[in-house]
């Protein structure tokens, strides 16, 4: 961590006044605008006032949260210059005791505000299991967009960050190019080479989860991944991130690198095949209906009992879809639920936002894939492996069958329905089989 008095020091060389300053330095310990704000007791749009200013006087270029980053490696930079070292942790038996007690370095300005936050009590036990006890060096977590990955990791971070030197996020829908990403995690963990070629600059980053303990969080990891390709592998250009997943989930170290997708990359399953300590995916859901319930009540919606649960059921529990259908239901319908359902239909087109995120989904799709959709969505129980292979365009040979069922799953478009028998059946997601249907018409 940067010492407090060379903060100081710098702002007085910016003339950065005291209120900028103390908005300036939450920002860098991780704080998001409404945390800030509530500190403050301000109003979050005073906070962008005040953090704006602060740039402006440290002349930092970018926009958005690129500011914040800038900023950060600006005064890293300025601190190592003057012959300081950034926050590390000594190993040694002598000092463990001290270890647990220290607070990571952290660069957390991407993760999203988790300071209203509910339920998925199960999945942060399995996962900090998993990362702490466990020690697994790569993890992946993939789902339906909307269905609270990254909110679900930022809570994730904030419980277990001290057990850690390090902790970094990045999400690559700001940026993805494996360069300037590399670039970003050597920096931040004090490297003092951080110009170097892919392969070299891997081979270092490993040196650093070998000798400190940290953990790494790339968010949007979809942004890398191939479409229309039943493998998921990465696209042309961006085959470095190949290398980093397979290092990471092989090599040895004392690290963890955290994955968030809209679909699972095939690297991980060959990876959770081959590996010890043990690479990890875990597929999210919707929320349960009694934390579902809590986003709809902390929006000051109303409504009869099986009113709710009738929305909840119809948008699979989805965070964002409840978010999106409440909106509506504040402007239109007086923050009543019955009334929505009693004056009209619910339909995807009810949120006509997020029917756009899964166009764009259905657009990744191979070919293949999307006739495996068409002849279960016109179907209204579930369908067997065998009729899947019986009704399937003879173009495709059968050996292709298996791997887009496969794809699809990763996807998290259709599920495989188990029921004792000796025949595999298999179905869309409710919300999907909408989709499709009129996707496909």
């Amino acid at each position: 961590m940067i010492d407090p008095e060379f903060l100081k020091a710098e702002a007085k060389k910016h003339d950065i006044s005291e209120i900028e300053m103390e908005a300036l330095t939450l920002a860098i310990e991780g704080y998001s605008t409404s945390e800030i704000a509530k500190k403050l007791e301000i109003k979050p749009d005073a906070v962008r006032q005040r953090l704006s200013k602060g740039y402006q006087k440290f002349q930092v270029k970018g926009s958005g949260p690129v500011k914040l980053r800038n900023l950060l490696q600006m005064l890293m930079s300025r601190y190592q210059e003057q012959g300081h070292q950034a926050s590390t942790v000594d190993n040694s038996p002598s000092n463990i005791s001290e270890t647990k007690n220290n607070p990571p370095s952290e660069d957390l300005w991407e993760k999203p505000d988790v300071s209203v936050f509910y339920g998925r009590d199960e999945e942060l036990k399995q996962l900090e299991e998993l990362i702490v006890k466990e020690k697994a060096p790569l993890i992946c977590l993939y789902g339906l967009p909307g269905i609270g990955k990254s909110y679900l990791v930022g809570k994730l971070v904030e419980q277990i960050k001290c057990d850690f030197d390090y902790v970094i996020w990045r999400s690559l829908s700001n940026r993805n190019q494996f360069s300037e990403v590399l670039e970003d995690l050597l920096r931040f963990m004090g490297s003092s080479e951080t110009q170097k070629q892919a392969y070299e600059g891997i081979s270092e980053l490993i040196k650093h989860l070998r000798k400190h303990r940290c953990l790494v969080v790339l968010d949007n990891i979809e942004e890398i991944i191939r479409e229309q390709d039943v493998y998921r592998r990465v696209k042309q250009g961006y085959e470095a991130y190949e290398i980093l997943l397979q290092r990471i989930g092989r090599e040895q170290h004392k690290s963890c690198l955290l994955i968030n997708s809209h679909e699972k990359p095939g690297d991980i399953n060959i990876l959770e095949s081959s590996t010890t300590p043990a690479v990890h995916s875990l597929q999210i859901y919707g929320l349960e209906k009694k934390d579902a319930k809590k986003i709809l009540h902390g929006k000051g919606l109303t409504g009869k009992d099986e009113d709710v649960n009738q929305l909840i059921y119809y948008y699979e529990g989805n965070p964002l879809l409840l978010n999106l259908v409440s909106g509506l239901i504040i402007d239109v319908f007086s923050k009543d639920i019955s009334k929505i359902l009693t004056n009209t239909q619910l339909t995807l087109t009810t949120v006509e936002k997020y029917k756009e995120i899964l166009r764009k989904l259905f657009q990744r799709l191979s070919e293949l894939e999307a006739d495996i959709i068409k002849i279960i969505g016109n179907i209204e129980k579930d369908v067997s492996f065998i009729y899947l292979a019986e009704n399937i365009d003879k173009k495709y040979t059968p050996s292709k069958l298996p791997e887009a069922i496969q794809s699809l799953q990763a996807r998290s478009l259709i599920e495989k329905i188990d029921k004792n028998e000796d025949e595999v059946f298999y179905t869309l997601r409710p919300m999907i089989k909408k989709y499709a249907k009129e996707y496909y018409s």
